[in-house]
């Protein structure tokens, strides 16, 4: 399982759903928890990447 440490702030993380990229999102902070989630539907799937969606992205 893939983690993330803090060499890895400002730099982006790929949302897969079913081996396909759906969304990318910026890491802005340490993440200390594995970085996997399971989910049991594809709509609580998409209501995850929704949530995602509305963090505000990172601009360089």
């Amino acid at each position: 399982m893939l983690r993330v440490s803090e060499a890895a702030i400002g730099r982006q993380m790929a949302i897969v759903v079913d081996g396909k990229v759906v969304s990318v999102a910026d890491i802005s902070g340490p993440i200390r928890d594995g970085l996997r989630l399971s989910t049991t539907s594809e709509e609580e799937s998409q209501a995850l990447i929704r949530q995602i969606a509305v963090v505000p992205q990172h601009v360089d």
